[in-house]
């Protein structure tokens, strides 16, 4: 089979309606990516399954794993992703993939924001990460470190 095969069958795959077959093709989409893929992994960041947005936030973030970089406004759907998507997966995986972009103050804001507002430990490691690629300045846990805990020894 031919890569333009090959490509073809995994495009075609992205509407299958089992959520497996739609996660193989999204991460095949990874290595083939062109731009008519760009269309279907949109699609995909909003998948019923987690599984598939996890991957469709790798393969449209990971510039590494391309021939040529996708011609998309690739920040703007991770931002979107990293403060909106209901798992905290690939909420997680979002945020690493905002800390390889270009900088952009896009993504510097939306790290802030989940520096500031969330809990979850290994989002906020992601996003620390994240920050210190994107705005280096002061590490990012210095600046956004979570509130001091009540002691329970009293004087």
């Amino acid at each position: 089979m031919s890569n333009e095969e090959t490509l073809a069958a995994a495009l075609r795959d992205m509407a299958d309606p089992d959520p497996k077959v739609r996660a193989q093709a999204t991460g095949l989409l990874d290595h083939l990516a062109t731009e008519a893929c760009v269309g279907p992994l949109t699609q995909a960041l909003s998948d019923p399954s987690a599984h598939v947005r996890r991957l469709a936030v790798h393969s449209l973030g990971c510039q590494d794993c391309k021939v040529a970089p996708l011609e998309v406004d690739i920040v703007g759907l991770l931002v979107d992703r990293a403060l909106h998507d209901s798992s905290i997966r690939v909420r997680r995986v979002t945020v690493h993939q905002l800390g390889l972009q270009p900088h952009d103050p896009r993504a510097v804001a939306a790290l802030e924001r989940i520096l500031e507002r969330e809990s979850d430990e290994k989002l906020r490691s992601r996003a620390a990460f994240a920050l210190n690629r994107q705005d280096g300045d002061r590490p990012a846990l210095e600046r956004f470190a979570p509130p001091p805990r009540a002691s329970s020894v009293q004087d």
